[in-house]
């Protein structure tokens, strides 16, 4: 074979365009090799085989033995696009591109570029053969004009122009088949593509960008599809103007955007993840991220294309916690657990100035092979891109996605003086509305209007007022947690947690004084409650707290606190549901939400915040199911993980016996505590509480019960109250003997007064079944010895009775008892008696007794039978 020196070549997974284009650059350079980097789509491979003995193709083992004189590229100018030859561009061999995308910072350098705005870079070389005069047959025609039609959507792209017409029209003046064309663009779906469409359907999230209406989706992939031909259908079918579709194919992803309007460029998006493409298609290939982590990407990136200059200094975290480059392996992996970081920035001896990043990651791993007391030095990442406080945000964005720099510090004067994180970057896109892919326009219901028409009159005034201790103080105030939870929700909460990044205390102080009333101090924990009368004269408490972070010394441990900024505050909550915030102190609009508490209420999510947090709370496994119950949610599947990882670790057992008696308490307060109970038994939580419980299909249906006649009771509005913790318990030890129960509630840690009630009025309550049984069993049962067994009986007793029994006669009798006997009394009183010349003394309680017994009876209805029987027994007892 005879050497040549032209190599033309395209990207790597070529498309139509890009191999018809090389087959066209061909004619312009008749002596040059064609080298093609291969393809995945199934008909350009045919094609391929095809023309392929037609033409001077070379392979890579090839073209080692060529001395190369000029390199041409067609349909890419970035070398990232074209790694196959990264060893010729080396050799510093003129480089030629012809090119339809725009230029962009990361082209070639030293190249001739040779550029035409158009839909396919095929059209820009067919023109250019058009003007050269040569001639081309009907077959290349054909495969020309495939690399037209498939790059702008049949003439249908907005990227389309008057270049693209014109050169399909000089290729049907060649000969070029309409026919087959037709055949290969417009071919069939398959059921296969049926039902990936049918999935990008269902996968479709529609996002508000700047009034621009914006769709993402996702695929998943077993082998190689035509992802190109998937986005523009599903683009067409649902009369999108932008479309970005996630195909996840192995370890890869390919990104698929496309474009039909001039305010949103989809190529410089696409340039972020080392793609590329013009603003109305492009595509790249992403390694080392997760879908979720490139749709926030692509948001953030979005959002930056029509967002006025975003400044570093607004959205770094600061003061940076960070280490020397002099401080042990050890003490930096304990300073990142402390703080829950993932990555620090490393300082020179004595300052502040930046040597490197050290990754919680490579400290873990030091420290399990044994380099504890070695310095962060030797293994810190000394090659850290940073920004200016004066940068734009947009400088961040790169550097995270395109280097994958976990971490971007931000330095002044050579110091260190704040951090950009991936989560950092969430507070730029507040403005970001989300909404269901089936409706039409984003519903906009700003937190303000919320607050006026779903919040009484004295929680209006009361948040004026924080607001105006707030201005008058100068400090960043912000009501938190469920309160802002369940405003969203429409859930009633007048439970106010309020956080101050500052002062707390002084901010504590004055709100009490505006409210007339007084402050309860925690200084340890740096809160306050403000105690104060409401205009109906009724306590009222709000918690103030000063902003701060929360850390854990060893497992299930109470924490240790130290003064944070707001996020970090928010950081050490459970779930992103309550780390959600309104801002007081300014004219805000906005729900402050840094970790997507917004989005997962409203897919109904709960989400823990930390890997760790069941191992440091272990009580956050009890609430998650709580809350999971209460609001009809689903844990993720990350969340159901950790609950599961933390109970195989068994550090519900660690947990201070308050807490747990507190989280055990209050799932028996929820509207439906039976399914809770059902759940943490799924989970194996309630395994760990009550290791002798099995939750058989009775102890169920027994629980059921106990729920179905606790909602009964309170619905009567008893002044008598019930204890539903003190039930549940009853009915999940049912079947235990002495001991077993016992054991299972000293888990609970409770004190000697409930335990001892709850243990002795089970054998109790056994015998009082039995008795109430016989009763139902008489002929004519008399009333008044249900009401002589029962009375004495707390109301606790009573209603697990209820629930327990299956005979319905007693369960009737029951029922009226609670109802109306036991709140029974004779119309007689003492006085009536004294005024029958008895001597005061206990015969008075024995006669009224009698009366009351008689009254149930039916015996005397009204009080002057009740006067005569009354007279009757006091000549019997005189």
């Amino acid at each position: 074979m005879t050497a040549r020196q032209t190599i033309i070549t395209c990207h790597t997974n070529a498309d139509f365009d890009a191999f018809a284009a090389m087959l066209c650059a061909r004619h312009l350079y008749p002596q040059a090799l064609l080298y093609f980097p291969g393809t995945q789509e199934n008909r350009l491979k045919k094609y391929f085989e095809k023309v392929e003995p037609l033409y001077d193709f070379v392979d890579a083992p090839q073209l080692t033995s060529l001395e190369i004189e000029k390199i041409v590229i067609v349909d890419t100018r970035q070398p990232s696009r074209v790694p196959h030859i990264a060893h010729l561009l080396k050799a510093n061999a003129p480089i030629e591109i012809w090119d339809h995308h725009p230029q962009s910072n990361n082209d070639l350098a030293n190249a001739r570029v040779n550029y035409c705005k158009c839909g396919a870079v095929t059209s820009f070389l067919v023109l250019e053969l058009k003007k050269r005069g040569l001639k081309i047959t009907p077959e290349e025609a054909t495969i020309l004009a495939l690399g037209i039609y498939e790059d702008t959507g049949a003439f249908t792209y907005t990227s389309t122009t008057t270049h693209d017409f014109a050169a399909a029209a000089w290729l049907a003046e060649q000969g070029m088949s309409i026919d087959e064309v037709a055949e290969v663009e417009m071919h069939q779906f398959s059921g296969l593509q049926i039902q990936l469409l049918n999935t990008l359907l269902e996968n479709s999230q529609s996002y508000r960008i700047h009034q621009q209406e914006v769709v993402l989706s996702e695929l998943v992939l077993e082998e190689y599809l035509d992802c190109a031909f998937l986005t523009y259908q599903f683009m067409e079918m649902g009369r999108h103007q932008v479309v970005f579709v996630l195909c996840q194919m192995a370890e890869r992803i390919q990104i698929i955007a496309r474009s039909k309007t001039e305010s949103i460029n989809v190529g410089d998006i696409c340039a972020v993840f080392g793609g590329g493409g013009h603003a109305y298609a492009a595509s790249a290939s992403v390694k080392n991220l997760s879908p979720a982590d490139i749709k926030e990407a692509i948001l953030r990136q979005l959002q930056l294309q029509n967002t006025p200059q975003t400044h570093v200094r607004t959205f770094m975290s600061t003061p940076p916690i960070g280490v020397q480059t002099t401080t042990l392996i050890r003490e930096a992996d304990e300073l990142m657990f402390h703080f829950g970081l993932k990555s620090i920035p490393v300082y020179k001896p004595g300052t502040h100035s930046l040597a490197g990043i050290l990754d919680v990651q490579t400290a873990q791993r030091a420290v399990t092979h044994h380099l504890s007391e070695v310095c962060v030095e030797d293994y810190m990442q000394t090659h850290v891109l940073s920004v200016n406080p004066e940068d734009d945000m947009s400088d961040v964005v790169k550097i995270i996605i395109q280097n994958h720099q976990r971490m971007v510090p931000v330095v002044e004067n050579k110091n260190v003086v704040g951090i950009v994180t991936r989560t950092d970057l969430i507070n730029l896109f507040a403005e970001i509305s989300v909404q269901d892919s089936t409706s039409k326009t984003t519903r906009y219901f700003p937190i303000e209007r919320m607050i006026k028409e779903r919040l009484p009159n004295w929680i209006l005034d009361l948040l004026q007022k924080a607001s105006s201790v707030a201005r008058y103080l100068n400090l960043p105030v912000y009501v938190i947690g469920g309160f802002v939870r369940d405003l969203l929700l429409q859930t009633p909460n007048h439970d106010i947690d309020l956080v101050v990044e500052g002062n707390g205390e002084e901010f504590a102080l004055a709100l009490a004084n505006l409210l007339q009333g007084r402050v309860s101090k925690h200084e340890k924990f740096m809160t306050a409650i403000v105690i104060f009368k409401d205009e109906t004269g009724t306590e009222q408490r709000i918690d103030v707290a000063t902003a701060r972070l929360e850390y854990y010394e060893h497992p299930a441990a109470l924490p240790l606190v130290e003064v944070s900024p707001i996020k970090m505050d928010l950081s050490r909550r459970d779930f992103t549901i309550n780390t959600l915030a309104i801002r007081l102190d300014k004219d805000s609009d906005k729900v402050v939400d840094f970790f997507g508490g917004q989005r997962d209420l409203k897919d109904g999510v709960i989400r823990v915040l930390h890997t760790l947090s069941f191992v440091e709370d272990p009580s956050r496994c009890l609430r998650a199911v709580r809350f999971e119950q209460r609001f009809g949610f689903r844990l993720s599947k990350n969340t159901t993980k950790l609950i599961k990882n933390a109970v195989q670790l068994k550090v519900l057992e660690r947990l201070e016996h308050q807490r747990l008696f507190y989280e055990f308490r209050q799932i028996c307060h929820e509207q439906d505590p039976a399914n809770c109970l059902f759940r943490l038994y799924e989970l194996g939580i309630l395994q760990e509480l009550f290791p002798r419980t099995v939750l058989s299909k009775n102890k169920q249906r027994l629980l059921i019960q106990i729920k179905k006649f606790i909602m009964w009771y309170n619905m009567l509005y008893k002044k008598e109250k019930i204890q539903a913790w003190i039930i549940y318990l009853w009915g999940l030890n049912l079947g235990l003997n002495y001991k077993e129960c016992k054991n299972n509630l000293q888990k609970l840690h409770l004190s000697h007064t409930h335990l001892d009630y709850i243990l002795t009025n089970r054998s109790k309550m056994h015998y009082l079944t039995q008795k109430a049984e016989l009763f139902c069993n008489e002929k004519n049962p008399k009333i008044s010895a249900l009401y002589a067994l029962f009375r004495q009986v707390e109301i606790n007793m009573v209603i697990y009775i209820m629930a327990t029994v299956k005979n319905e006669n007693l369960a009737k009798y029951l029922s009226k008892y609670v109802t109306e006997w036991r709140d029974a009394t004779c119309d007689l009183r003492g006085r009536d008696l004294k005024a029958m010349n008895l001597t005061p003394g206990p015969i008075y309680k024995k006669i009224l007794d009698a009366v009351l017994y008689a009254k149930l009876d039916g015996k005397v209805t009204d009080r002057q039978s009740q006067l005569a029987l009354a007279k009757q027994l006091c000549k019997k007892f005189s």
